[in-house]
């Protein structure tokens, strides 16, 4: 076969593919949307029958510590007094026994 006939080949089939896929992208883009396009969550929900429970409005108050992932936690882990604590995978979970 002649190279330019190779070449026109590999370029119509190119841009098949790519109309081919991009029509598909369209088609699986476009979702279940009403006509004045603003869907309700919460209405979306009792559609699907999820239920929750109201939110609770107590506040809570906690701290955060970070370290570098190495033994040097887990070996001075041991030195926390008056706390429970849990490694939970590579993270340390510390809980006081009580509050002041």
């Amino acid at each position: 076969m002649n190279f330019k006939r190779i070449q026109i080949i590999f370029l119509v089939i190119f841009i098949a593919m790519d109309v081919f896929l991009f029509l598909l992208f369209n088609r699986s883009s476009v979702g279940n949307s009403d006509a004045a396009g603003n869907n309700n969550v919460l209405e979306e929900m009792r559609k699907d029958q999820i239920s929750f429970s109201k939110p609770t409005t107590k506040s809570h108050e906690g701290y955060y510590f970070s370290a570098d992932n190495g033994s040097v936690l887990r070996q001075a882990a041991t030195s926390l007094q008056e706390q429970s604590l849990r490694f939970s995978g590579t993270e340390l979970v510390s809980e006081f026994k009580k509050t002041r």
